[in-house]
């Protein structure tokens, strides 16, 4: 949790430059307490992924960029309860949060701003569906 909340602040503190060290990610990682991931938990990150799709990349508000922004930092918030409390490693926490290279979607916006806002999330949530796949993973492999 710490190097994801040093990763936080570094981002917001220091506009888009982020390093973590793979030292700082396999320490993380392995600081994840070991809860076990539960069907509830995945539904967690389900519902948050839905709500991304309905109310934030499909919403016709047509917000300006600075409030999606707002909108967008209040789900991200949503997003790390659910997936701590689905049990997601710290290393998909980091993957979540960080957008060092993706390509974008091609979405429009009504300026650039609000288009790289709009892109940037839909990357993520496909980043939230991958992580919902690995915690199902698990949980399936828990099972056998």
């Amino acid at each position: 949790m710490a190097a994801d909340q040093a990763m936080y602040a570094a981002k917001h503190g220091g506009g888009d430059r982020i390093s973590l060290s793979v030292s700082d990610t396999q320490r993380a990682e392995s600081t994840v307490p070991n809860r076990g991931v539960t069907a509830d938990g995945i539904k967690l990150v389900i519902d948050v992924t839905v709500l991304a799709v309905d109310r934030l990349l499909n919403d016709p508000q047509g917000d300006s960029a600075p409030n999606l922004l707002i909108r967008v930092d209040a789900w991200e918030a949503q997003v790390f309860s659910a997936l701590t409390e689905s049990d997601a490693t710290e290393v998909d926490k980091s993957w979540f949060r960080v957008l060092s290279t993706y390509q974008p979607a091609g979405l429009p916006g009504a300026t650039p701003e609000h288009a790289k806002i709009r892109n940037e999330l839909a990357e993520k949530v496909e980043r939230l569906r991958e992580i919902t796949r690995r915690l199902e993973e698990r949980l399936r492999s828990r099972r056998r």
